[in-house]
């Protein structure tokens, strides 16, 4: 199942330069959804669990730029209706339960007794979800830009409450594509049209979509032609567009508003060492999450750095590299 070959001899010499996997790995996790999950490295080494953004982002390889092969061996799976999961976009038997389950049916499928957790922005809630369930299995945790699903933290990017004053521009550009102008919830205007629509309407409609949450994602943000580019890179805005506002209409399926700082959740994680890298620009994730997150952690450490939210920021990208690497 494994390549036995695969081995990098000195990690320096390959300094942010892409891996791919060495085994692309797919599996029925019910009667609709089938993963694909992505092997990196020797499974000798230590067992580490690499969570994509979202909610509808996929596995890219970037994330090995940054990642030492010669100590990690790692594993990162495509979540329901994403990237090589199917079917895309598909937004029956997909709740944020469902996808610590697959990560479950993973770990067993790859004889993983303990793993270590690595998870940015969606990443990071998803990577707290598991730990909360299966802290057994956990033996740290990295988290960048942290999420924690609240309604606060999703309207002050969703409905701008954040945004339209420090992007005014983008959020002007963003506004404008509704039919409802005087709205007071500009999110609940964007969901009915990607929950609903059909043909070009929708193909806008999530372009959009797309093409404004782009444009908050850098310390220095990108020009329109580049912010275009990067939307139709790998065309996984379909996914973004059409899962995201599914999983934010339904408070990413937490059974509470504070489901991660409260009491009876944070002290099953609370003896497991947990990292947090966090730009202090961030404005998708905003930084209060994060430390808040910490205050109640007595075994994390906070780290926060002069960037966005953006993993490709370098002081974000350098002090994760370092976290990970050392720390992990």
């Amino acid at each position: 199942m494994y390549s036995k070959n695969y081995k990098i001899k000195n990690n320096k010499t390959r300094k942010n330069k892409v891996i791919k996997p060495s085994e692309t790995q797919y599996i029925n996790v019910s009667n609709i959804h089938k993963i694909a999950y992505y092997i990196y490295g020797n499974k000798k080494k230590k067992p580490l669990c690499y969570i994509h953004g979202g909610p509808g982002g996929k596995i890219t390889n970037d994330f090995t730029k940054i990642v030492d092969f010669n100590k990690f061996f790692v594993v990162a799976i495509d979540q329901r209706g994403c990237g090589k999961s199917t079917p895309h976009g598909e937004l029956k038997e997909n709740t944020t339960k469902h996808l610590i389950e697959d990560m479950e049916v993973v770990r067993k499928k790859c004889n993983i007794k303990k793993w270590s957790l690595w998870g940015g922005s969606w990443g990071s809630l998803v990577a707290l979800y598991y730990a909360i369930h299966y802290s057994q299995y956990v033996k740290s945790i990295l988290l960048r830009g942290v999420f924690l699903g609240t309604k606060e933290e999703i309207d002050i990017v969703e409905n701008g409450e954040l945004i339209k004053y420090i992007y005014p521009d983008v959020w002007e550009k963003y506004i404008k594509n509704i039919p409802n102008k005087n709205t007071t919830d500009v999110f609940k205007e964007y969901e009915k049209i990607l929950l609903n629509s059909k043909g070009e309407k929708l193909k806008k409609a999530q372009y959009d979509y797309a093409f404004f949450q782009e444009g908050l994602l850098r310390l220095k943000p990108l020009s329109d032609k580049e912010k275009h580019k990067e939307v139709m890179k790998d065309k996984s805005y379909f996914t973004l567009s059409n899962i995201a506002p599914y999983y934010f209409k339904h408070g990413c399926f937490l059974n509470d508003k504070n489901y991660f700082l409260n009491d009876k959740n944070i002290n099953k994680i609370k003896k497991i060492p947990i990292h947090i890298v966090q730009g202090i620009y961030d404005m998708t994730t905003p930084a209060y999450s994060a430390y808040y997150l910490h205050k109640k952690l007595p075994r994390s450490k906070l780290y926060n750095v002069v960037a966005g939210h953006s993993s490709n920021d370098s002081e974000l990208m350098k002090k994760t590299k370092q976290v990970l690497n050392n720390k992990i």
